[in-house]
């Protein structure tokens, strides 16, 4: 053989090869799987990568198995390939994987001759994610028709090219109009439109065309039995990449019934809303008549309390002086009796407060057996007048200390033994505390009072607790009252977290018995004091006191109370003769009568307080003022202290009251207590005084927030944020040398750990006067 011929051959070998490295590229690169079977005898002669990979064995392992191991689900001796339909264009198959999974496949058979034998070449194209799309969205096809089948929707398909429209059969139905009568639907639109809003809703649609929004709307049709119906109307806008209009395909639904609710709702709503202006008239008018019933008793309880005041305030000085036996009796008559007309005008107050949800209720550490005896002994001189044993006991479980409200819990306790009393004519009235139910922090103790009196009708039980209601209401009746002490002793016992009852006591009598929630008391320690008689003689002892007060009689009790207490006076009939005697004299205190001719107490402290401003280098500093006033209210008491009033008694004032009170305030504000330490602030920033401004100015500011805070947390029981403001003011008060502030922020810091409101509460009204005192020291000092 020549060269050339040999060179020819090797170079067809390696086209030839090239080639076959061409071809086994393109079969393992191909995402389809190719097999070449041998078509005699079925064998698997060749696959692709791809072909291993969707039946999911290796291609060694599929190479000379036959055809029915692995690509062919059919039986062995039958070949689905031979079947010359199958050979005429591709069909779907399923395989079987070597793990077990079937695949969905779109598989053509083509017969070739390869290496001198006919084979099959086969392909597979996995179409199993394909199906399971169609699948799907048949389902979703097929719900989709359900629910707007059951949901009443119809489907449009608008043309915009030709116009024409197409309906789903449920638009037909909604039209009331029939697919042989109108085959396009928008000529059944066109029959159906209500004539009013045929216009605009024809512009809606050719704007939406025009700008390529989408279509919103509501329109009226009208059925050829003239019923009108409501349509929605919803479409989307549909453009080719061109953005040349396509189609417009919406849905539309009946909405009827909705717009008949609708009006329905609106006449409903114009109604409730006259119904909501006749209603807050009503409102206003009982807050009007409410308001006017308060300042009726607010006006009444003052003009009562002030000869009240002057009643038992002689009968008091008459008791002092000595008197033979018969004006004794007649002092004593007098003096209870003014204080029988005092508890009657607490107890209207009282009912009035709960009434109007304005009664609160205090948590504080109180001893059960002491609060018995000493309502015993308030009592007893009226037993033994009437020779009636009075006696009591008190379980042993019970434990001496607990916490809760003592005044109301006494007052109840009161009501029920003066009752007891005043109706039982011989034999005895009892006393019994025991537990109703123990444990944790929601204990609760049952009071009973058993009496041997003349006991209650049946027919007359269910007037008990009836406000203003006598069980002998006749004009000959023996017993006198208000009728309100039992409907005022239940809404307290509601309020405390229990309940009142009443059972007849055999063979005759009454049993009345209440219950009220307690939590364990805790015994806290209190430092030892001077005796509270002594220290209050001592402080007020040669002091010179203004008196405010237009009231002749209460003029003199109150100057003979302080005069008691060694104090010596001077008396201003009005607002105007207190201020101008302020500014002429020196004092140590002014006790101001807030309603007085010419100018009140109110804008007199005010005029005061100006004047103790404006003249800070020259006057005696910030004398304490104490308001004296017949009004009960919380509204009173801001008042007195907004204008600048230090303190606020209520009349008539108890002398052991008034004189503890001006103790106080006259040992804190001519300083029984170091209130702000100049020198020491000073010494502490180097006698640098630009820095000792800002200290001050930086506390004067600060202070207050933290008051403010404290206020909130106190009403919230946030007892750490009031722990954290407390040691705040401590350390501030500290470094600028306000001792007595210091003191009191100490002090309100330990009752913090002590949860108890009351002497928290307490606590914190003594910080925020020592801070009164405080910045009106450091505004005097100027520094």
């Amino acid at each position: 053989m020549s060269d050339t011929q040999n060179q020819e051959i090797l170079r067809l070998q390696k086209e030839n090869k090239e080639l076959q490295n061409l071809q086994n590229m393109v079969l393992g690169a191909i995402p389809v799987g190719i097999a070449i079977i041998d078509r005699e005898t079925c064998t698997i002669e060749t696959v692709n990568q791809s072909m291993s990979t969707l039946f999911g064995a290796p291609t060694e392992a599929m190479k000379g198995k036959r055809c029915c191991q692995f690509l062919c689900t059919a039986p062995e001796g039958f070949c689905p390939a031979q079947n010359n339909d199958l050979l005429k264009e591709p069909f779907e198959d399923k395989i079987l994987r070597v793990d077990g999974g079937m695949r969905t496949v779109l598989k053509s058979v083509i017969p070739v001759y390869y290496k001198n034998r006919d084979k099959y070449l086969e392909c597979f194209v996995d179409i199993s994610s394909l199906k399971e799309t169609e699948e799907q969205l048949a389902h979703t096809t097929y719900w989709l028709r359900l629910a707007t089948r059951a949901g009443g929707v119809g489907i449009w398909d608008l043309d915009i090219t030709t116009g024409e429209e197409h309906w789903d059969d449920q638009m037909y139905r909604l039209y009331g109009a029939d697919r042989v009568e109108f085959p396009d639907g928008a000529t059944a639109y066109a029959q159906r439109i209500h004539p009013d809003d045929a216009d605009f809703q024809k512009k809606e649609i050719q704007r939406c065309i025009e700008t390529g929004c989408d279509y919103s709307g509501e329109f009226r049709i009208i059925w050829p039995d003239n019923s009108v119906h409501t349509i929605r109307s919803f479409a989307l806008y549909q453009s080719d990449s061109a953005r040349h209009p396509g189609h417009m395909i919406g849905t539309n639904w009946d909405i009827t019934d909705q717009k008949n609710i609708e009006e329905e709702l609106l006449r409903s709503n114009k109604n409730l809303e006259i119904a909501s202006v006749r209603a807050n008239e009503l409102v206003i008018q009982a807050e009007a008549a409410n308001a006017a019933k308060s300042a009726f008793l607010a006006t009444i309880s003052h003009e009562m309390r002030t000869p009240l005041n002057g009643i038992i305030g002689m009968a008091s000085l008459l008791l002092d002086t000595g008197l033979t036996g018969s004006q004794r009796q007649y002092a004593e008559l007098l003096k209870n009796g003014g204080e029988s007309l005092l508890a009657i005008i607490n107890n209207i107050l009282d009912f009035s407060k709960i009434e109007a949800h304005r009664m609160t209720v205090t948590q504080e550490p109180f001893n059960v057996r002491d609060l018995v005896i000493s309502s015993i002994s308030l009592l007893m001189p009226l037993a033994e007048g009437k020779k009636l044993r009075l006696t009591h006991n008190v379980s042993p479980e019970v434990p001496h200390l607990v916490s809760g409200d003592a005044a109301r819990i006494r007052q109840v306790l009161l009501n029920l033994l003066g009752n007891a009393l005043k109706f039982t004519e011989e034999g005895a009235v009892h006393i019994s505390v025991e537990y109703e139910t123990k444990g944790g922090e929601n204990q609760q103790l049952r009071f009973s009072i058993t009496d041997t009196g003349i006991g209650i009708a049946f027919e007359k039980r269910n007037l008990l607790f009836t406000p203003f209601t006598q069980l002998d209401s006749s004009s000959t009746r023996k017993h006198g009252g208000t009728g309100l002490g039992l409907a005022i002793s239940r809404q307290l016992t509601e309020l405390m977290g229990g309940t009142i009852s009443y059972e007849p006591n055999q063979p005759s009598g009454s049993i009345f018995s209440f219950t009220v929630k307690v939590a364990p008391g805790t015994d806290l320690s209190i430092p030892p004091v001077a005796d509270a008689q002594e220290t209050e003689n001592t402080v007020l002892r040669g002091r010179r006191i203004l008196i405010a007060e237009d009231n002749t009689t209460n003029r003199i009790i109150t100057q003979k109370m302080l005069e008691k207490a060694g104090c010596s006076t001077d008396i201003a009939h009005d607002g105007k003769e207190a201020f101008e005697a302020r500014m002429q004299n020196t004092y140590d205190a002014i006790l101001m009568d807030c309603q007085m001719p010419v100018m009140d107490g109110y804008e007199a402290t005010r005029k005061i307080r100006a004047f103790e401003q404006a003249n800070k280098k020259h006057s005696s500093g910030r004398l304490p003022v104490i308001a004296l006033t017949a009004h009960t209210s919380a509204e009173e008491h801001a008042k007195c202290l907004e204008a600048g009033m230090d303190a606020y008694l209520i009349k008539p004032v108890r002398p052991a009251e008034l004189a503890q009170t001006l103790a106080d305030l006259i040992d804190l504000a001519q300083g029984g207590r170091k209130i702000f330490d100049r020198a020491a602030l000073l010494e502490r920033t180097g006698n640098d005084a630009a820095l000792v401004r800002t200290v001050v100015r930086a506390f004067l500011a600060e202070i207050p927030a933290e008051i403010t805070n404290m206020s909130e947390a106190l009403r919230t029981q946030n007892y750490d944020g009031l722990s954290i403001s407390a040691h705040k003011i401590k350390g501030a008060s500290a470094n600028v040398g306000c001792a007595a502030l210091r003191e009191a922020a100490s002090v309100l810091g330990k009752s913090v750990e002590s949860r108890d409101p009351v002497a928290i509460r307490k606590c914190f009204e003594s910080l925020c006067r020592q801070y009164s005192f405080a910045r009106s020291e450091l505004e005097k000092s100027n520094v």
